[in-house]
C-alpha cells in the first residue's frame, strides 16, 4: 500500500506541477507547446490511417481486414435505446470546447477568435474522429471477435500501429496520447484557474486570488487549482484505494454530470434571454433549437442516472454531482441574502458588452464602430438610449462619434467630458461607467451609453439598464 501510494505521487507530482508551470505563463506559450506536440501526435495517427486504408483497399491488411462501409450503418436488431446511447457519447466527445471562453481576457479579439476556435475545433474534430474511428474499425473488422478485439484495446491507433508498420510507430503513439492526456489536464487548470480568478476578482475585489502575477497570468489562483487537484488525487488513493486511472473515470464522470446540469441551466437562461425577454432579435421559431437540446440534454441525464448504479463506488457519482450543484446554487442564494442583510442595493445591469477593432493610426474613432455594433447586438437605436458617455480622450473623439450616430447632444456627457473631468490612466473605464451611472439616476433615465477608444486601435462599448 505504502509502496503504490508513493508511486502514484511520484507520477502525479510531476504532472501537476508541469501544469501549474504553464498554466501562469502566458497563454499563448503555453498554447504553442501543446499544439506543437499534439499536431505531431495527430499528424502520425494520420499517416497511419492512410497507410491502414491503402493496405486494406490493396487487401494486403494484416487479418483480411478489408475496406467496408458497414461500420456507418446500424445492425439489424440494435436496440433504439443503444443507438441514442451512441448519440450520447457523441454529443459528450464535444463537451467542453467551451471552455475557450475562459480565456476571453488573454485574447486579442475573444469576440472572433474564441467563436473561431470552438468552431473549428469542433468541425476539425468531428472529420477527424469520424474518419480515424471508421478506419479504426475497417482494421479490428466488423464481426463478433473484431468489435470484441476493438472494445478491448488500450490503445487502438497505437496497435494499428504496432501491426501495420512497426512497434515504434505504436509507442510514439502511445506517447502522444500521454501529452494528450496531459493537455486535458493543463486544459482544466486553466480553465479553473482563470475562472477562479474572475469570479474573486469580481466579488471581493482586492483579494489575492483576483490580482495577476508578473506574467499578467492568475498565478495565485493556479496554485490553488493546482493543489487541490493533487489533494483530491491524494484523498482519493488513500482514503479510497483509488489508482490513478480509478481517479480519472470517477472525476470524469462525475464531471460531466455536473456539465451536463451546466448546460440545461445555459439552455434554460438563453430560452429566456432571447425568447422571453427578448434582449435580442431572434426569430421566435428558432426556439426550436433551443428545446430540441433541452430534450437532447435530459435524456442524456436520464442515462447516465438510469438505472441507477448500486455498486461502490459508482453509487455515489450522482450524489457528489447533484450535491456540488447543490452546494452551488445554496452559496448563490445565501450570497443575495447577504446582500438584502447589508443593504447593499444593484444600481444597475449590464445588458451587453462589446469589444471592436479600429484603424490603429486614428484610434480615436474605436466608439463609432463600437457604438454601432452594441446597438445592433441589443436591438436598441440611439432614440432607446437615455443618456451616453463617451470618454474624451481627445477632442476629436466625441465629435466624430457624434458625426456619425446623429444623437441629441443634450444627452451626451451632460456632466461634461474627460476634459473637464479629467482622464484617469488605467481608470478611465470605471470613471466613465460611474459618471453613466449616477447620471441616469439623477435625470431618471434608464438605459445608457458608455464607450472609449483604446490606444492600439481598438474601441469598446457598454449598454447599461439602472434598476435602483
Amino acid at each position: 500500500m505504502h509502496s503504490s501510494l508513493t508511486r502514484q505521487g511520484a507520477l502525479r507530482a510531476p504532472g501537476v506541477l508541469f501544469a501549474l508551470l504553464l498554466a501562469i505563463v502566458p497563454a499563448k506559450r503555453a498554447a504553442e507547446v501543446l499544439l506543437s506536440a499534439e499536431g505531431i501526435t495527430v499528424a502520425l495517427i494520420v499517416v497511419v490511417a492512410v497507410v491502414v486504408l491503402i493496405k486494406m483497399l490493396a487487401g494486403t491488411a494484416p487479418g483480411d481486414a478489408e475496406f467496408t462501409m458497414k461500420v456507418f450503418s446500424v445492425p439489424s436488431g440494435t436496440p433504439t435505446s443503444d443507438l441514442f446511447l451512441g448519440i450520447i457519447f457523441g454529443l459528450l466527445s464535444f463537451a467542453g470546447f467551451e471552455a475557450a471562453s475562459t480565456l476571453g481576457e488573454e485574447t486579442n479579439d475573444p469576440q472572433r477568435d474564441i467563436p473561431r476556435a470552438i468552431l473549428g475545433t469542433a468541425i476539425f474534430g468531428g472529420i477527424y474522429f469520424t474518419v480515424v474511428t471508421a478506419i479504426e474499425m475497417m482494421a479490428f473488422g466488423t464481426d463478433d471477435k473484431g468489435v470484441a478485439d476493438f472494445i478491448a484495446s488500450p490503445a487502438l491507433m497505437g496497435d494499428l500501429g504496432t501491426s501495420y508498420i512497426g512497434a515504434w510507430v505504436g509507442h510514439l503513439i502511445t506517447l502522444g496520447a500521454c501529452i494528450s492526456a496531459f493537455a486535458c489536464c493543463l486544459a482544466c487548470v486553466v480553465g479553473a484557474s482563470r475562472l477562479l480568478f474572475a469570479i474573486t476578482r469580481d466579488l471581493a475585489p482586492g483579494h489575492p486570488l483576483g490580482r495577476t502575477g508578473t506574467n499578467a497570468t492568475p498565478a495565485r489562483a493556479a496554485v490553488v487549482v493546482c493543489s487541490t487537484v493533487f489533494l483530491i488525487g491524494l484523498i482519493c488513493a488513500v482514503f479510497l484505494g483509488a489508482e490513478p486511472f480509478d481517479t480519472f473515470l470517477w472525476s470524469g464522470t462525475i464531471g460531466t454530470l455536473i456539465l451536463l446540469v451546466a448546460y440545461v441551466l445555459a439552455t434554460i437562461g438563453c430560452i429566456k434571454l432571447l425568447f422571453v425577454d427578448r434582449r435580442m432579435a431572434v426569430p421566435m421559431w428558432e426556439v426550436v433549437i433551443p428545446l430540441a437540446a433541452l430534450v437532447m440534454l435530459g435524456y442524456t441525464m436520464w442515462r447516465n442516472v438510469i438505472p441507477y448504479p448500486e455498486d461502490n463506488p459508482a453509487r455515489w457519482f450522482p450524489v457528489v454531482a447533484f450535491g456540488w450543484v447543490l452546494l452551488v446554487a445554496v452559496v448563490m442564494i445565501a450570497s443575495e441574502k447577504m446582500v438584502k442583510e447589508l443593504g447593499l442595493k444593484p444600481r444597475a445591469r449590464i445588458v451587453d458588452q462589446v469589444i471592436v477593432g479600429s484603424e490603429p493610426v486614428i484610434m480615436l474613432t474605436g466608439p463609432v464602430p463600437a457604438t454601432e455594433k452594441i446597438l445592433k447586438r441589443t436591438g436598441m437605436t440611439m432614440k432607446d438610449i437615455d443618456l451616453v458617455e463617451i470618454n474624451e480622450a481627445f477632442a476629436p473623439v466625441i465629435l466624430a462619434w457624434a458625426k456619425e450616430h446623429n444623437p441629441d447632444l443634450d444627452r451626451v456627457n451632460v456632466n461634461g467630458g474627460a476634459i473637464a473631468l479629467g482622464h484617469p490612466i488605467g481608470a478611465s473605464g470605471a470613471r466613465v461607467l460611474t459618471t453613466l451611472l449616477y447620471a441616469l439616476r439623477r435625470h431618471g433615465g434608464r438605459y445608457g451609453v458608455a464607450s472609449l477608444c483604446i490606444g492600439g486601435g481598438m474601441g469598446t462599448a457598454m449598454v447599461v439598464e439602472r434598476i435602483a
